[in-house]
């Protein structure tokens, strides 16, 4: 079942964290200190670059300076604004290896995933702990070749949803079917999302969660730091 559209658009960034001179000056105190704590140096400096890019892009939304937002760690320590703009956007964030994805809107629900393709050890078996019985005889059906792309395209639907709920990984994966073509029509602990596939990199499929019907998507150009 294909939902209707939303009139609330959502906003994507697709961005690199392996690029660009990380700007501490537009991090809180608090954010500061944590990446002081990070080891080793590649880990700090994506932390860094996510957190300053996420400011920027919502600053520019907001009509404010990065440095003037004001987050605070929400549950599953999931960042979310506070203060005064307490409320103004939803966003999420997620990472794999060197790539980042940021999604926001104007209020609603909203989870967004991706995974960098890669080698995965003991697939079946992470395929019976992650996948309904359905999906998973789905999956074995497929032919050997694609069942790694397949499961990544899987998983980052269902973590999505995930996220949107605000459960995280915790939620269950396993009782939630995402079977279907994009955008797909999921009702899950109440709620009917809309899940959409992304491909922000041709190996490295994501995908966007949202309450309600398909939303218009405005993918944003990855913004200059200089």
């Amino acid at each position: 079942m294909h939902p209707e559209r939303s009139p609330d658009p959502v906003h994507l960034a697709a961005f690199r964290l392996d690029e660009g001179v990380p700007d501490e000056a537009w991090l809180d105190e608090r954010e500061r200190e944590r990446a002081a704590r990070m080891r080793p140096e590649p880990i700090r400096r994506r932390f860094v670059l996510a957190r300053a890019t996420l400011r920027r892009l919502l600053a520019e939304e907001l009509g404010l300076a990065p440095a003037e937002l004001s987050l605070r760690e929400a549950r599953h320590g999931r960042p979310e604004l506070a203060g005064r703009e307490d409320g103004a956007l939803v966003f999420n964030m997620a990472h794999s290896g060197d790539r980042a994805l940021l999604a926001w809107r104007r209020g609603g629900l909203l989870g967004v995933d991706l995974e960098e393709h890669r080698p995965v050890q003991r697939m079946d078996e992470l395929a019976e702990e992650t996948l309904t019985s359905d999906e998973l005889e789905d999956w074995r059906a497929a032919p050997q070749h694609s069942r790694e792309a397949r499961f990544f395209r899987t998983w980052t639907r269902k973590e999505a949803v995930l996220k949107a709920t605000g459960l995280g990984l915790s939620g269950g994966l396993r009782q939630l079917d995402v079977r279907g073509d994009s955008p797909l029509a999921v009702a899950f602990a109440g709620t009917q999302f809309c899940v959409l596939d992304l491909d922000p990199w041709p190996d490295c499929p994501a995908a966007l969660a949202v309450d309600g019907p398909a939303p218009e998507l405005r993918w944003r150009a990855f913004p200059d730091r200089r």
